[in-house]
Formats: C-alpha cells, sequence, structure tokens
C-alpha cells in the first residue's frame, strides 16, 4: 500500500509578497506624517473636465523635486491671493516667456504653441459622443442624409460599398444647427457671453474593407480641409481649398493595421494644425490654412467611396477655450504677461469661472505645491 507525504509547498514568493506590502505601507505611512503625500479633495469646477469637484485625490510634493514643472502639466498651488488655500491649474507659460492669450489659444513669445498629439488627447473637450443606442431622431446629430449609403445599426454606422460607387458623406449637425460654442455643461445657470470655437477632434473606431476612398473633412467655419485616404495604396490626398492637393503616403505600420481590422483614427485642427493618428501614431501634421473663422455647426464629415466600412465610438472633442477673463473677474490690464526666470502662468481648463494667472498674474516657483495623484 502507497504512503502518503505531505506536498512541498514553496511559501518563499508569499513571504516576499507580504515584506513587499509591509514596505509599502511604511513608506506610504511615513510619506504622509512627513507631509510629502497629502490626500485632498476638489472643490470647484475650475479644471472641468479633468477634475470634478468632490474628487478625491493625493499631492505629491516630491515630484517637482527631480525636475521642473512642464508645459500643460496639472499642478497644485499656493493661492497668491491667499496663501493658505490650495488651488489645482494647468501650467502654460514657462519662465522667461512672454503669453497672451488670443481667439482661445495660448500664444508664447507671439506664436500661437501647438500642442503634441498626446497634449490634445489629455486636453480635449467632448462635444457629442454617438449615443448608443440612440435616444431618438432629435439626439441623432450624425447625419446620411436620404440618397446616401450610410446607416446606423443601433451600434456602429455602417456603408456598403456593393450598394453604389458615388462618395457618399456622413455629416455631423449640432443642435438647431447653431454654431459649436465654448459651453461647458456644469456651467448652467451662468449668465455669459458664449465663444463661437474651431477647433476639433474627431475620434472613431474604424474598420474598412475593398479598394476605394475613405475622407475625412474638417471645417472651422470658413475653412475646409478634405484628406482622402486611398486604399490599398496607402496614400494620403490632402486638398485645402484653393491652395491645392498635396500626397504623402501611410506607414507600412498603420497601413498593416488597416488591412487587419479595426483601427482608432484622430484627426484634428486643434492650434491651427491639421493632425491625423492612426492607432496612436501620428501619419499626418500640416499647418491649417490660415482664415477667419466665424463657428460653425458641421465641423466634420466621414465620407466613403467603393469601401464597406464600420464605425463606432463617434465622438466630436474641442480644445480648450482659454478666454481673456473669467466671468466676474476684471479684464486683465495688459495684452501679454513677461513671466520672470522663476514664474509660471497657470489656468483652469473651465476658463470661464477659473480665477488663474489671467487675474493674479505670473505665479512665483515658490508657491507651487506639488503635482496631484488620482487615488
Amino acid at each position: 500500500m502507497p504512503s502518503l507525504r505531505p506536498f512541498d509547498v514553496d511559501i518563499r514568493p508569499a513571504i516576499r509578497l507580504a515584506v513587499t506590502c509591509l514596505i509599502l505601507a511604511i513608506g506610504l505611512r511615513t510619506w504622509l506624517v512627513m507631509g510629502l503625500i497629502e490626500p485632498v479633495t476638489v472643490a470647484g469646477s475650475s479644471m472641468v473636465p479633468a477634475l470634478q469637484s468632490g474628487d478625491r485625490l493625493w499631492i505629491d510634493r516630491t515630484a517637482m523635486l527631480w525636475r521642473p514643472p512642464q508645459r500643460w502639466e496639472v499642478v497644485v498651488a499656493r493661492n497668491p491671493v491667499d496663501a493658505i488655500e490650495l488651488c489645482i491649474k494647468r501650467i502654460v507659460g514657462l519662465p522667461g516667456e512672454r503669453v497672451a492669450l488670443r481667439d482661445g489659444n495660448v500664444l508664447v513669445d507671439g506664436a500661437v504653441v501647438v500642442k503634441t498629439f498626446a497634449e490634445q488627447l489629455a486636453l480635449r473637450q467632448r462635444v457629442q459622443r454617438e449615443v448608443l443606442p440612440p435616444m431618438g431622431a432629435s439626439d441623432q446629430r450624425w447625419q446620411s442624409g436620404t440618397t446616401t449609403h450610410w446607416r446606423f445599426n443601433g451600434r456602429v454606422w455602417q456603408h456598403s460599398a456593393h450598394l453604389n460607387k458615388t462618395l457618399d458623406w456622413l455629416r455631423y449637425e449640432h443642435p438647431r444647427a447653431e454654431p459649436i460654442t465654448d459651453d461647458v455643461v456644469t456651467n448652467v445657470g451662468l449668465t455669459r457671453r458664449l465663444n463661437l470655437v474651431d477647433e476639433f477632434m474627431l475620434s472613431a473606431e474604424v474598420r474598412v474593407q475593398g479598394e476605394g476612398v475613405l475622407c475625412l473633412a474638417l471645417d472651422d467655419g470658413s475653412t475646409t480641409v478634405q484628406v482622402n485616404l486611398r486604399l490599398p495604396e496607402s496614400e494620403l490626398v490632402v486638398v485645402e481649398g484653393e491652395r491645392g492637393r498635396f500626397v504623402e503616403r501611410i506607414s507600412a505600420l498603420s497601413r498593416e493595421r488597416l488591412v487587419r481590422g479595426k483601427v482608432r483614427i484622430e484627426f484634428s485642427n486643434f492650434d491651427q494644425q491639421l493632425l491625423l493618428a492612426i492607432d496612436g501614431h501620428v501619419e499626418l501634421r500640416r499647418r491649417w490654412p490660415q482664415a477667419k473663422a466665424a463657428g460653425t455647426a458641421r465641423p466634420v464629415s466621414i465620407g466613403a467611396q467603393g469601401l464597406d466600412v464600420e464605425i463606432g465610438s463617434l465622438t466630436l472633442y474641442r480644445d480648450v477655450y482659454h478666454s481673456s477673463h473669467a466671468v466676474g473677474a476684471p479684464p486683465p490690464r495688459a495684452a501679454q504677461w513677461p513671466l520672470g526666470p522663476d514664474e509660471y502662468f497657470l489656468l483652469g481648463d473651465n476658463a470661464p469661472v477659473s480665477l488663474d494667472s489671467r487675474l493674479w498674474g505670473p505665479v512665483p516657483a515658490r508657491l507651487l505645491v506639488g503635482k496631484p495623484l488620482l487615488p
């Protein structure tokens, strides 16, 4: 009869895990006691939509010991008017720069600051996301018209190539055909003059099959730029009104992903720059044609010819609009702010209600406390 003996169990991994957790707990407690990590609760809506009133977060007071703050980084600072109060803002101006605000954009030394693609994703503000399923005809902002072959199946938009070989358009139209503004849902009840916005981003998950053209168009109210992606050639044909046509080619990686299946496409004109990214890889970056924007209710369109197309997660964003001053605050005394060698310019994302450097002026580095960390 076989004998029985205990299983050999290696408890060393469990011991290592327990020791690691203990060290982390002791370290966190030490940082809390020393005040290097501080829990706080957000009060107010000056950083909507990035941070909402009532959000709980931690302040990392060590973040700025190792490197200086970067542009577009969110920081915690002491209020220059009341040093006891802590506030959360975004850095837009760095030491030694001349900062100005014009048409919603940040200018440094006279030129519009152009955000990287990653920065665009971090700062974009949602205008509309296609409701799944739609809540009614009045909520259906993407319109296909009666003569096209786009169909919404309650989940995604689809285009069938075999139904028609002509170019079919799917267009966004804002409710009541009113131009899109810098209005923010959380500012309901605030009386102010709304600003027309003209910098948008289209984001969608796209699947294409066949040979043909996928078209993306952006309109700022006075200028329309159309980008045609030709498949299988993988050519990008950029049509800029009377300026003509420009041809580029997408990378082999993006072409392979398009052929294999679904990709995420972002298409924007933030900071007077035309940008197209496929699965996070920037394939096109050009200066937006200079024109005076007049506002628009129809900023983006998607066209297809000769392709089977499926589009999901269809979302329209706009760029942050930095107005010259908050509601109730006096207009700035100067058109621009020169920053000293140890000064920063801080703004809130929700400009209409944010008290920031537009009122305070430049903020000394000694008033920067740390970096907020979400739990």
